[in-house]
C-alpha cells in the first residue's frame, strides 16, 4: 500500500525539465515562474560555474520551508531563515508553515529558494529526468540559491553534502 501512495505522490508533484535538469517544486507553481528562476541561475557565470554537474536536479519552495532541512544539511543555512516559533505560538507556527499547501497562490510575491542537488543511482551512476524520485537514489546538495519575488539572485551559498535523513535510521529496501 505504502509504494501505491507513493507512486500516486510522485504523480503530483510539479517537475519540469529543461536541458538536462529537473526541476521538484514543493507547491503548485507556473512553467514561466520556474522558467524566470532557471534564467536567472544560469546567467550568473559564478554559479553557472558550480552547476555543471550532468547528474543534477533542482528543488524550487519557498524561502522559508519548514521541510528543507530534509533536502539539504542545515550547516550554514542554520541562520538563513527567521525564527517565526518565537513570534508565534504553537499552533500558529504550524498553519504558517504549511500555508504554501493551503494556499498555494499566496506565495506569488515572496522569495522563493532552489537547491541544487547531484543525483545518484546505484553504483555512483548519473540519474536524470523522471528517475530523480526512485527509491535508492541519493540526492546529495550542491548549492542553494535565494530569489526574490522578482526572480533575481539574492544570495548563493554551497551546501554540506549531508540532508537530516543522514541522523534518521531508515529500513533498507
Amino acid at each position: 500500500m505504502g509504494f501505491i501512495l507513493r507512486g500516486y505522490t510522485k504523480g503530483q508533484i510539479p517537475r519540469y525539465e529543461k536541458s538536462g535538469l529537473t526541476v521538484i517544486s514543493v507547491y503548485p507553481v507556473a512553467e514561466k515562474e520556474v522558467q524566470a528562476a532557471l534564467d536567472a541561475v544560469f546567467l550568473d557565470e559564478n554559479l553557472k560555474s558550480k552547476l555543471t554537474d550532468d547528474s543534477l536536479a533542482a528543488y524550487l519552495m519557498p524561502s522559508g520551508y519548514m521541510m528543507q532541512g530534509l533536502i539539504v544539511g542545515k550547516g550554514g543555512m542554520a541562520q538563513s531563515r527567521p525564527m517565526m516559533r518565537r513570534r508565534m505560538p504553537s499552533p500558529l507556527f504550524l498553519f504558517y508553515h504549511i500555508r504554501h499547501i493551503l494556499n498555494p497562490h499566496s506565495l506569488s510575491g515572496q522569495n522563493r529558494r532552489m537547491i541544487f542537488v547531484r543525483v545518484e543511482g546505484s553504483k555512483n551512476r548519473p540519474l536524470k529526468g523522471h528517475k530523480v524520485l526512485d527509491v535508492g537514489v541519493m540526492r546529495i546538495p550542491q548549492v542553494y540559491v535565494d530569489l526574490d519575488s522578482k526572480g533575481a539572485i539574492q544570495r548563493v551559498m554551497e551546501t554540506p553534502p549531508y540532508t537530516a535523513w543522514d541522523k534518521v535510521p531508515m529500513p533498507a529496501f
